[in-house]
């Protein structure tokens, strides 16, 4: 024998409908409670008794009585109609018994078949009295005809009776009839007068007799039970209406109108225990009855257009039309008010998943909150609301999310960073604080694997890196990331190809995003799509310099002018001009370079001619004085810098113009290069200082924006001006020497270049303690990237000290993470517009009911507890957010939560400080920002419809001064519209929500009702009877309560002293599938009232019921006539869903399946249910899925799924109870929202039925049934 099942929550407890007791009704105990007809039967039956006395011969004697129940068609029928029907039942079932009962002696069978015999003769003589009394009366012609054809259906059946009795005389003993009693051939009307057709041989044996005279005895039966419903309506009819065909006679209508009267001294008499009960309670006891309790709402105030500020005082008298009763409803405001036309104007979320764990899993944003999908698509249902904190979106299909994937990261912005064209390469470091370094390195290293392995599995996908482009935000390829842990830097190598389009500064309508800079901006955002998440890890570091080092090769699109003036790239020129000397310069301009620190500064010159001979410059110049070779011409480099050239010295370190490489087969040992790489000293190239360089051609005097290569060597450069004296004198030398000649010198060489490349480097280093403070001119900015827009978080407007300089102490020790924060796990900014502050408001949350399983958040030791997310408030002021002061203090910035956490529908009131502004960095400008934050359990919050704002709460007034306050029932959302007096100021007045609250008076039944129970409990909780009552009497929104004690509890749970109360709500008026739950306030209202009642020593617990959902999975083939009546396609599909809904329902008061039973539950119950329907012809393939949220747990049960560990094949074969009583007895089951249930078609007996089946994956919904579960057998955690 197994152990003792705890009683489960719907195996008993108490209801409200329960709390009726039927002994307290006015209408139980009735002292006399004979109706009309039963009267009118008593009439006739006493007639019999009424004899006629006469005087003969000077004696009186009496003849006869007065049967007028033998003359009088109605009397006749109110004794037809009032036959004791269900005894005589009992009675004919008791004689079968009997008769058939194996153990009884021969002579107890035959007395019962004797009894039995009799019974039969007596119906048939009541038959036939009543069809020749009623014949006599000569009225209802109608109903003597059905009698007569009853009697003749009854005289086949009764000479069948006579027959079987002569056989039963003959062959088997049975005893005489009693000479008292009548016999059927004496019966004028159920005899058959003439001779009838022969009868069937009587069965041979004794038991086949029994059994023919069985059926006979239920053919009388029915026959006098079809009579007497005939009967009951045509006395109806005669009494109620009028009938010519039923015209009574004087006497008998003067004895119904004395019946009638007689109904006063009746209701008299029957008043006697209610006066008597009323007289005790409020007489005796002095027990009040309650009075209507008004009901309350709150009315949204809206301003005429121009009127920015007034006060609309309290009493303000709205009406809302009339009731039930015609009176009109009118409401009054309760409080003064102050408007102003401030409205709300946005609404972001943001939501962390995996928040409090050790790995965040992914940052989700909804800027627009309020919104289908988070960025502004209208919701499909607005009854269903959307989620204030979001929610996690890990397992949601696209189409389902309703908030998107956060933009998370960080950005710097420098001029370095300016890349017009080329090939291009960004190095970004960081060198981090070591500390946060190793948190970076514990939080990458979770599974013990090495650091470089477990960084080089993340680095390349941890982020998406893009760059502010000249057509928008441009992709850049992340070539490497390297780990330096020596050095406690982290190092991305990036690159863009030559094709790409320009890096440029951010422009506000070109590249979405809050960066206020001049320069380009680099950002790093965290890759939602990359294996691991990678948050939890990277925002550990803190950073303390941050390089930027960037290299640009092959840039073509330079700017270039000589001493002669602007040169076109784009052709061959002389970048010294044609005759080239000593000073002679070439300049070279690219504005993105001489806004950079130069590490590297590269010109390539590419020659359109060089000197052809195989010395080069030596043989081109031969005859030349003094001699010049390749490396004669020499130029210096230069920057032009703060209005200078730099370096000052001259000649500055000069290079070859013209670059060999060694030749051995050459004279000379070189050869001339066709392109000349000069490389630039780089000592003096820092421009980060400079102002921007001026569109236009090139000038040698601005301020900067020119390398200059100016030829300093030779004396006499290319020999411009050696070369005509050198000429006339080779001529006359020819001339006067035929026998000698010598060579012409060649002219001047003219150097030609057709194109120019520049390549540079150059870097930045972000000193991330020395951001601390307001920013410098051109000086390098770090961002954060947060979900709902970028800011400096070193420059936020509270980074400076009251003078605006940065403290050193501050500067010094400042450390900053490498990404936001994020502190809660939701978050919900609200953006409010149209303030003046300081000023109250008021925020009103209509919330959404549940439409799935609750979530809850623990199970304690005492049993299923809710808990809610505690809300946190705060305002945005100077980039900080400052947190309300909750209750009601001197300060300023106040909060009153009458929503207790978005529990409730009541106003969040919030007192606005004067220092509220709209100017801010870290959120949107322009805007009063407020913020609320749940730490844990954000998705527990229920959904919000809507914020309604400008509310004053209003209570019900009487409909006069001199009448009593009535109730009937909470007046719908907006119906109260109209002022009884017009508020000039005021354009409109809304009614948001339904009023809330209200009571109607006790009515008598619910006077005797409480009374009672007070006299039984006392006004103390003792057992849980006591526990339960009490809690019905003070809440009526309750509509089922538990108590359960320590013992019947889980034994994991036993504590001294414990009581548990499970409290059910009664089932929402609102369309659409909900389960309802009483919030964390309304429990500790039921707390804090038992609590007044119960013993010091009592650890009472109050909790909502765990919710345990249960799925039907079937096919169902449905009725040929059913399909013809309904062939609308899914009609009869759905009704099945109601049936069954209503058939699982907890709150279905016509359903005794529910009432005491509930832990006997089986499947098989259900699918009886099911193949009882009329319409249903068989259900294939059935099975049922149960399932429940605990502890943030899905719990799952399959009655087709695998049998348990070490159950036999014969228990598992028993229906299996779906209540687990035994680890949960406060939970309870309800039916889901859609059953998979299949309309099966074109099935026949042949075919196979299909079977059931565990479910499969395939038939899961995500989201509704699609779990990874614990078993229910697994207890409740601690």
């Amino acid at each position: 024998m197994g152990p003792a099942s705890t009683p489960s929550f719907q195996d008993s407890g108490s209801s409200q409908q329960g709390r009726r007791q039927p002994l307290l009704h006015d209408t139980q105990v009735e002292l006399a409670d004979y109706t009309t007809e039963e009267l009118l039967a008593y009439v006739s039956y006493f007639s019999k008794l009424v004899r006629y006395y006469e005087v003969v011969d000077g004696q009186v004697k009496t003849r006869r009585t007065w049967r007028l129940g033998e003359k009088r068609s109605l009397l006749i029928i109110a004794q037809i109609a009032t036959q004791r029907l269900p005894s005589q039942y009992d009675y004919f079932a008791r004689l079968i018994r009997q008769v058939q009962d194996p153990m009884a002696t021969t002579a107890q069978q035959q007395l019962a078949r004797r009894n039995l015999l009799g019974r039969i003769y007596k119906m048939a003589t009541q038959f036939d009295r009543w069809c020749e009394s009623h014949l006599r009366s000569h009225v209802r012609r109608t109903f003597q005809a059905e009698l007569h054809a009853v009697v003749d259906e009854l005289t086949g059946p009764l000479r069948r009776v006579a027959a079987l009795e002569q056989a039963l005389l003959a062959d088997h003993g049975l005893p005489p009839r009693p000479p008292q009693e009548r016999g059927p051939e004496q019966l004028r009307h159920l005899w058959p007068k003439a001779a009838a057709s022969p009868e069937p041989a009587v069965p041979p044996t004794l038991r086949a007799v029994d059994e023919e005279l069985t059926d006979l005895l239920w053919t009388f039966h029915k026959a006098q039970n079809s009579l007497a419903s005939l009967a009951q309506r045509v006395l109806r009819n005669s009494l109620r209406e009028q009938n010519p065909e039923n015209d009574m006679l004087p006497e008998m209508a003067l004895l119904i109108t004395f019946l009638e009267l007689y109904k006063h001294a009746q209701r008299a008499l029957n008043d006697i225990p209610r006066r008597h009960l009323n007289y005790y309670y409020r007489q005796v006891l002095r027990v009040a009855a309650r009075p209507a309790r008004p009901d309350h709402a709150f009315l949204s105030l809206r301003l005429v257009k121009g009127v920015t500020d007034t006060v609309v005082p309290a009493g303000l008298e709205v009406e809302g039309g009339k009731d039930a009763h015609g009176q009109r409803v009118v409401f009054k405001t309760t409080e003064a008010v102050r408007l102003t036309p401030w409205r709300v104007q946005q609404l972001s979320s943001v939501f962390v998943s995996g928040h409090g764990s050790k790995a965040i899993r992914g940052i989700y944003v909804a800027p627009r909150a309020d919104s289908a999908d988070g960025l502004g698509r209208p919701l499909p249902d607005p009854a269903t609301g959307w989620t204030p904190f979001g929610r996690n979106q890990e397992l949601l299909s696209p189409a389902a999310r309703t908030m998107t994937d956060a933009a998370v990261g960080f950005a710097v912005s420098a001029a370095v960073l300016l890349l017009q064209e080329g090939r291009r390469t960004v190095e970004l470091s960081l060198r981090c604080e070591p500390g946060s370094f190793g948190r970076f390195a514990d939080a990458l290293t979770t599974d013990d694997a090495p650091l470089q392995r477990a960084f080089d599995a993340l680095g390349l996908n941890a982020f998406r890196v893009d760059v502010t482009g000249a057509e928008g935000w441009l992709p850049l390829r992340v070539q490497e990331v390297r780990l330096l842990p020596e050095a406690h830097t982290i190092c991305w190598h990036l690159a863009l190809g030559r094709e790409q389009p320009a890096v440029v500064a951010h422009q506000p309508a070109l590249h979405a995003g809050q960066f206020r800079t001049e320069w380009p901006v680099l950002r790093l955002r965290l890759n939602e799509q990359a294996p691991e998440y990678a948050y939890s890890s990277f925002s550990a570091l803190q950073p303390l310099s941050i390089g930027l080092r960037v290299q640009a090769q092959d840039v073509q699109r330079v700017q270039l002018a000589n001493q002669l003036g602007p040169l076109a790239p784009g052709l061959p020129f002389a970048p010294f001009g044609p005759q080239a000397q000593p000073g002679a310069y070439l300049l070279v301009g690219f504005p993105e370079v001489f806004r950079k620190r130069l590490t590297q500064l590269i010109l390539t010159l590419d020659w359109a001619q060089l000197p052809p001979e195989p010395n080069g410059f030596a043989d081109y110049y031969q005859g030349y004085e003094p001699p010049l070779h390749n490396a004669s011409f020499q130029v210096a480099a230069s920057y032009r810098r703060d209005w200078q050239w730099v370096p000052q010295t001259a000649p500055a370190a000069p290079f070859p113009l013209f670059q060999t490489i060694p030749d051995s087969s050459r004279p000379a040992g070189t050869v001339l290069l066709p392109s000349s790489h000069l490389v630039l000293t780089t000592h003096a190239a820092d421009f980060r200082r400079q102002p921007a360089v001026a569109a236009g051609p090139l000038q040698a005097e601005a301020a900067t924006g020119a390398v200059r290569l100016e030829l300093v060597a030779p004396v006499g450069g290319f020999g411009t001006d050696q070369y005509p004296p050198l000429l006339v004198e080779t001529l006359q030398h020819n001339a006067r020497n035929p026998s000698r000649l010598r060579p012409l010198p060649r002219p001047p060489f003219v150097p030609m270049v057709k194109s120019v490349w520049l390549s540079y480097s150059a870097e930045e280093e972000i000193d991330v303690p020395a951001l601390h403070g307001p920013p410098l001119a051109g000086q390098a900015q770090f961002y954060y990237v947060h979900p709902l827009g970028e800011y400096q978080p070193a420059r936020r407007l509270t980074a400076t000290s009251p003078t605006g300089e940065p403290s050193r102490a501050a500067r010094s020790g400042y450390h900053l993470n490498l990404l936001p924060g994020f502190a809660d796990e939701g978050t919900l900014y609200i953006g409010l517009a149209g303030l003046t502050p300081p000023l109250d408001i008021n925020l009103l949350f209509e919330l959404a009911p549940f439409t799935s399983l609750p979530r809850q958040q623990e199970v304690t030791l005492a049993g299923y507890r809710s808990l809610q997310p505690s809300v946190q408030w705060s305002y945005l002021v100077l980039d900080e957010w400052r947190p309300f002061t909750p209750g009601t203090t001197l300060r300023d910035d106040v909060v009153h939560d009458q929503s207790l956490g978005l529990t409730e529908q009541q106003p969040v009131r919030l007192s606005l400080p004067a220092t509220l502004n709209t100017h801010h960095t870290i959120m949107p400008e322009g805007l009063y920002w407020l913020r609320a934050t749940v730490r844990q359990g954000a998705e527990f919050v229920q959904q919000v419809r809507q914020i309604h704002t400008q509310v004053v709460p209003a209570v019900r007034l009487a409909t006069s001064p001199e009448q009593r306050l009535t109730f009937d029932a909470h007046v719908p959302a907006h119906s109260l519209t109209r002022l009884l007096k017009p508020v000039p100021e005021l354009a409109k007045v809304e009614q948001p929500l339904g009023s809330f609250g209200g009571r109607s008076a006790e009515t008598h039944e619910e006077y005797n009702t409480r009374v009672s129970e007070r006299l039984r409990h006392r006004g103390r909780a003792v057992t849980p009877w006591d526990y339960e009552h009490i809690v019905l009497d003070h809440f009526p929104e309750v509509f089922r309560v538990k108590c359960l004690r320590a013992n019947q509890v889980p034994r994991a749970q036993h504590r001294p002293g414990l009581v548990m109360v499970m409290v059910v709500p009664h089932q929402p008026a609102t369309p659409g599938y909900r389960l309802p739950i009483f919030s964390p306030d309304q429990l500790a209202h039921i707390r804090n009232v038992l609590r007044r009642v119960v013993s010091a020593h009592v650890q009472l617990e109050v909790c909502n019921p765990l919710y345990e959902m249960i799925q039907v999975r079937a096919g169902v083939h449905f009725t040929k006539a059913a399909r013809r009546l309904h062939p609308q396609s899914g009609l009869l599909m759905q009704q099945v869903q109601q049936e069954l809904n209503e058939f699982l329902s907890p709150w279905n008061a016509r359903n005794p399946a529910r009432h005491g039973l509930h832990y006997s539950l089986t499947s098989s119950m259900i699918l009886s249910f099911l193949n009882q329907l009329p319409y249903v012809e068989s259900v294939t393939g059935f099975s049922v899925v149960k399932m429940a949220l605990e502890d943030d747990q899905y719990l799952f049960y399959d009655t087709q799924g695998p049998t348990p560990a070490g159950a036999t094949a014969a228990a598992a074969a028993q229906p299996q109870p779906l209540e687990d009583a035994t680890n949960r007895p406060w939970s309870v089951y309800v039916p889901a929202e859609q059953h998979q249930l299949t309309e099966m078609t074109g099935i026949s007996v042949p075919d196979p039925v299909p079977e059931a089946r565990a479910t499969g994956i395939g038939s899961l919904v995500i989201g509704t049934d699609f779990v990874i579960p614990r078993s229910f057998e697994a207890p409740p955690s601690r």
